[in-house]
């Protein structure tokens, strides 16, 4: 495996654990949803509510039996202050929206993409924090 492809499945794995959790093993301070798509959603739902942004196309390639997987025409190619390469939207056929898929090149750009997880993970703990002592 070359370093650039070990360091996005790395970050994959790291962003499953840390942020991209299924809608039943979320948290309260967990977020609904990847960039306007909720957990559990389905496809068309999704488009529906794309607000301004293109809708999903379904990527044959790298889908299975059971997942379907798409990508955005006019995605933000940004995570943080990383460049991204691609981004995929995972959907399974009983669970809906399951999970996000986010590839970049080099180490920095790991980095840059662990910092963004990290600030998104903080700052949604302050917050549930503040309600809960309000």
């Amino acid at each position: 495996m070359k370093k650039g492809n070990s360091f996005s499945f790395f970050f994959v794995l790291f962003c499953a654990a840390l942020i991209i959790q299924p809608a039943f093993a979320a948290m309260e301070n967990e977020p609904s949803g990847f960039r306007g798509i909720e957990w559990g959603e389905q496809p068309r739902e999704s488009a529906s509510r794309a607000q301004g942004r293109s809708e999903l196309k379904e990527e044959a390639s790298i889908a299975g039996p059971t997942v379907r997987a798409y990508i955005r025409k006019d995605e933000d190619m940004t995570f943080g202050r990383a460049k991204v390469l691609e981004v995929c939207y995972f959907f399974q056929q009983s669970l809906g929206f399951a999970k996000a898929q986010i590839l970049a090149e080099g180490y920095k750009n790991f980095e840059r993409m662990l910092e963004k997880c990290i600030e998104d993970r903080v700052s949604r703990t302050k917050r549930e924090e503040r309600r809960a002592s309000q």
